[in-house]
């Protein structure tokens, strides 16, 4: 189930210009081509939800989370940016 938070009233971006970005949270599959049809391309990708990307969002930014509640708790701990074994030589 794909949760949506958003930090204004905003709706998808097709239907009104108030909000800044777009962030998907935690997506890794299909799910992704599904948030795209109603939100269009992300401006922000997160892994997961932490620390470091609640600070990226601003006030009237649209969250898309691919799993669990908005209110879900943030893993303290950053999530890796690129995943080293696609980049060893």
């Amino acid at each position: 189930m794909i949760t949506v938070f958003t930090l204004c009233d905003c709706k998808p971006k097709t239907e009104t210009l108030g909000c800044q970005q777009v962030h998907f949270v935690g997506f890794r599959g299909e799910e992704y081509w599904s948030a795209v049809k109603v939100w269009g391309l992300p401006d922000y990708y997160h892994l997961g939800w932490d620390l470091r990307a609640r600070r990226e969002i601003a006030d009237g930014d649209v969250i898309v989370f691919a799993q669990g509640e908005h209110d879900q708790e943030m893993r303290r701990k950053s999530f890796d940016d690129i995943l080293e074994e696609k980049w060893k030589i």
